[in-house]
């Protein structure tokens, strides 16, 4: 996700404001609207409100942009043509000077006044809540369209009776919740909202901004909020929307399961479910819940002076409860500062300006729990005004200068940080799956070596102690489930004493061959799984086999960020800069690495595929994502 607009761009606009003199006789007969209405109205502040925040928000135009709309109101096309188009679509963005109209700037404004002024809700409406969030006729960049009175016709059945705006908001969020479908798409364009309309489909950036044009007309008081990029996953950010109320007081949908926003909540997209209670304090593995933000950012079409490459970006932190900030001594003086968080796969990336004033750089409004970089512009280049910054959830702030005198041994088991999307809510399914050997290959008698009792965590090894070498041995989920398998390994012991893979024919009970082939391929991103509610994968080790089963090693369905044996890993500590601890082929399930300077940020790469990486801490011996 794109979220800024580059300043490239303005430029542009300014210059080509500047040198298409035609232009200036149509923005002067925009500027009549204010004869219109009497001087001290609401209507003629409405209309000020507008022509003073017009200057630098752009639209889309070209012929392409014509072309995908009208392609798009064409049932007969499938979502992969259109979608082709998108990708490559040509359009050049315009100042809104340069192609509105007083004619249609008036009717936005009669239209947005009269809804006001009959919705049920309207002395609950302050001026200021309408003048921000309900009159504007533009959210993002997208192309200038009239939106307002087909979306008002199109959703006004649906709160028939209701008289409370909140109420109004919950009901409309869940409607179009339910049938917006989200999907990625590569490109940079934004569809405008009769496309969006039609389509009901589109990135969180399209539900966000269909959303609020919805609620816009049914004078409902809501913002398109975003955060640039998680702080602790993935390699793009998110956007919603939140309902505001007088005092600024907001309300978000944090689950799908919601059925009613709450003030203070945890933003939407951010809650990991977790089905299941799981203390991860005597695992292996720090298990997340949280997607974390460092910064909140909210779309405006006033301009609020918050230029992170967009003038019309206002930082509501503070709405949403994030009170840190970070201060330090510098002998800057004119640089630009700024705050970085991680991102995946990528390095440092900025979310937010700093100030700098009396030797001092402060960045305010910050979240906890997070890992941050501060670091200034010189020339071309940015460079870090220290070590990265840990705020920890009761706000505490450490500077991570790693102690290059005081190192230690870190066993290190994946590159990218585990959610409760796996431990428990997948894995957990998991328990009761049992090994088995048999003599018969319909297992019609068979002996269990062992039982799964606790959830796996990922790829799990386990020992069996047999007396007897089975012919016949199978992986069998638990009853009525049909858990995915990305990988099993059987192993035994030679002559003398070594432990070898056992090998042999693959076997299988309401599964496709394909599919059970999956679990020997040594990939833990192919899945082996059935369509049915249980099946069984397993091996024929041969007539008159001699060697019992002294190991297994399974994995379950996961996300391919385990250590996997025979790819190449590189490990970096940050001093200023990246540094590496050199870089190891892996033999096993996981990487040992020595002489590792304590307290510091680490990063573990895989050389040889995958961009899915996190930086993390190691303390009491386990590996903290963020």
């Amino acid at each position: 996700m794109k979220w800024f607009f580059p300043i490239f761009y303005i430029l542009v606009f300014l210059i080509s404001a500047g040198c298409v003199t035609d232009k200036s006789e149509e923005i002067s007969d925009i500027e009549t609207i204010l004869t219109d209405y009497p001087i001290f109205s609401q209507k003629r502040k409405a209309a000020k409100f507008l022509l003073k925040n017009m200057d630098f928000h752009v639209t889309s135009e070209g012929r392409d942009v014509e072309k995908y709309r009208d392609m798009s109101y064409d049932n007969n096309l499938s979502e992969e043509i259109l979608d082709s188009l998108l990708k490559n679509l040509f359009h050049r963005m315009i100042p809104h000077k340069n192609v509105i109209s007083k004619d249609f700037l008036k009717r936005e404004i009669e239209l947005s006044f009269e809804l006001w002024e009959k919705c049920l809700w309207k002395d609950d409406i302050s001026f200021d809540l309408f003048i921000k969030y309900i009159l504007p006729y533009s959210i993002c960049s997208e192309p200038v369209f009239s939106w307002r009175k087909e979306l008002n016709d199109y959703y006004t059945p649906l709160i028939a009776g209701i008289t409370d705006p909140k109420e109004a908001f919950d009901k409309v969020y869940v409607n179009i919740r339910e049938n917006f479908k989200l999907k990625d798409i590569d490109s940079d364009f934004q569809r405008d909202l009769g496309v969006l309309h039609f389509t009901r489909n589109g990135t969180c950036n399209d539900r966000s901004l269909y959303m609020v044009a919805v609620m816009r007309s049914l004078c409902i008081p809501s913002a398109f909020d975003f955060t640039p990029y998680w702080a602790n996953y993935s390699t793009v950010g998110h956007s919603w929307v939140s309902y505001v109320g007088n005092g600024n007081e907001i309300y978000v949908f944090s689950t799908i399961d919601d059925s009613i926003s709450q003030k203070n909540g945890y933003i939407d997209g951010s809650l990991f479910d977790k089905k299941l209670q799981f203390d991860d304090a005597s695992s292996i593995f720090k298990v997340d819940s949280l997607k974390k933000t460092a910064k909140v950012f909210r779309k405006s079409f006033a301009n609020p002076n918050k230029n992170i490459g967009s003038i019309y970006v206002a930082d509501v932190s503070n709405l949403y409860g994030y009170n840190n900030n970070i201060t330090l001594n510098t002998q800057l003086s004119k640089q630009e500062v700024y705050l970085c968080t991680f991102q995946s796969g990528n390095d440092w990336i900025k979310v937010d300006e700093g100030k700098v004033k009396n030797k001092k750089v402060e960045f305010q409004n910050l979240a906890n729990d997070i890992t941050c970089l501060p670091v200034y512009k010189e020339g071309l280049n940015y460079l870090p005004l220290c070590n990265p910054i840990t705020i920890y959830p009761d706000g505490t702030q450490i500077v991570r200068n790693p102690d290059l005198g005081n190192t230690e041994e870190v066993i290190l088991r994946r590159k990218y940080a585990l959610f409760t999307f796996w431990a428990p809510n997948r894995w957990s399914n998991y328990i009761g799956l049992t090994i088995e050997g048999s003599d018969y290959p319909d297992f019609r008698s068979v002996d269990t070596l062992f039982k799964l009792n606790e959830m796996p965590l990922g790829v799990t090894t386990v020992s069996i102690t047999s007396d007897k070498a089975y012919r016949y041995v199978r992986y069998r989920p638990p009853e009525k489930t049909h858990m995915a398998l990305t990988d099993l390994t059987f192993y035994g012991v030679n002559k003398d004493g070594n432990k070898i893979e056992l090998t042999g024919d693959i076997i299988f009970d309401h599964i496709e061959y394909e599919e059970a082939m999956k679990a020997f391929d040594k990939d833990f991103l192919t899945t082996s799984n059935s369509r049915f509610n249980w099946y069984w994968i397993g091996m024929d080790l041969g007539e008159g086999n001699e060697y019992k089963i002294s190991m297994v090693r399974f994995c379950p369905w996961n996300d391919g960020n385990f250590i996997e044996s025979g790819n190449e890993y590189e490990l970096f500590y940050y001093d200023m800069k990246w540094i590496s601890l050199g870089s190891k082929i892996a033999t096993e399930t996981y990487l040992t690495y020595q002489d590792v300077p304590k307290n510091g940020v680490l990063w573990l790469r895989n050389l040889t595929k995958g961009r899915e990486e996190r930086i993390f801490t190691y303390e009491n011996g386990k590996q903290i994502w963020w």
